[in-house]
């Protein structure tokens, strides 16, 4: 076996893999590398429009109008509170109420238990009130048949006292009822508004899923394109330059692996020439390497948009919405089993 014919075939075989898969490798580098600005530049403009959609999700009166129709339920709960019940907790009123949607139901809870204390300790206090009023009236009976008062004093009295509670009602005047009118629109106003930027907030929220997306799959392309690299630097030194030092062959030649044969060959001319091509081989293999790194989007840009990629990212009282109708799904499919059943 001629072993200068075999070391030269391998050398120039595995010349053109590399040549072929460096030349492909390269190409993809600098595609990669515009497909890399142009993203980075659609990251800033995703960034800038979601921000700014942001703004616009917190310009609304979330909090102002949860606060309106918190009241305007917790006044309907009290009204209605015998209709409903004094024996059910607060999440079968709240079940039965309609709270705002972007307010936070554990928060909305708390308000009903804190109205319903309110509520009973007032009722305690009319009974308590009512018993004493009862007992100053008997009192006054036996007074009025010990002492023979005017009974007509006794009714101009009783009479004062109740016109007292009845001047202490509030007065529902033509001017409060404009308030109120005025206040009902207000609210719906807010919530058409509110209304309005859901269909903006979906359109950018699918456009920032998309992009990550994307992003993604180049990331893997990346890494990919690295161990390229590094496989093809390896190749080249095992399959070029070794091959290549070893010519000519003679057959009292002898291969070895020490670092003597090392630096004797090194210290040729013939290894001079290897070594300046490797340096300069490796030298660009190296600059691609770091381009390919270099690649990379900024963490702190990716983690705003990734919070941007969802609605609940845009504001905590979007959060409580699409919470909220999370909750009342699950609740709506966990009772369709008990209807089917009692319908079966």
């Amino acid at each position: 076996m001629d072993w200068n014919i075999f070391f030269s075939t391998v050398s120039q075989t595995s010349g053109a893999i590399i040549g072929i898969f460096a030349a492909f490798l390269i190409t993809r580098i600098i595609a990669s590398q515009t497909e890399f600005n142009q993203h980075k530049e659609r990251l800033v403009e995703l960034l800038q429009d979601s921000k700014k959609l942001a703004n616009e999700v917190n310009a609304r009166s979330f909090s102002w109008y949860n606060k309106v129709v918190a009241k305007d339920q917790l006044e309907e709960l009290i009204e209605e509170l015998y209709e409903y019940g004094s024996n059910m907790v607060a999440t079968d009123y709240y079940d039965k109420l309609n709270f705002s949607p972007f307010q936070n139901k554990q928060d909305a809870l708390q308000q009903i238990e804190d109205a319903l204390s309110k509520e009973n300790e007032k009722r305690q206090r009319e009974l308590e009130a009512q018993a004493a009023l009862k007992k100053r009236e008997l009192e006054a009976q036996a007074a009025l048949k010990k002492s023979h008062i005017n009974v007509g004093d006794m009714l101009e009295y009783g009479l004062a006292m109740h016109g007292q509670a009845i001047l202490a009602q509030p007065v529902i005047t033509p001017h409060r009822i404009k308030s109120l009118n005025k206040l009902l629109d207000n609210r719906d106003t807010e919530l058409s508004r509110i209304h309005k930027l859901f269909i903006p907030l979906s359109h950018q929220v699918d456009k920032n899923s998309d992009f990550l997306k994307s992003i993604k799959k180049g990331n893997e392309t990346s890494v990919l394109i690295n161990a390229s690299l590094l496989a093809i630097t390896l190749l080249f030194f095992v399959g070029v330059v070794y091959p290549l030092s070893l010519l000519p062959y003679h057959e009292t030649t002898s291969v070895t692996f020490n670092l003597t044969s090392f630096w004797a060959t090194l210290a040729s001319s013939k290894g001079a020439i290897l070594f300046l091509i490797s340096l300069i081989f490796t030298g660009l293999m190296s600059i691609f390497f770091y381009t390919n790194l270099t690649l990379k989007y900024d963490a702190t840009q990716i983690k705003k948009l990734e919070k941007y990629s969802t609605q609940s990212g845009y504001s905590e009282y979007l959060e409580n919405y699409y919470n909220n109708m999370k909750d009342s799904a699950e609740q709506q499919s966990a009772s369709e089993p008990d209807s089917f059943e009692k319908a079966s």
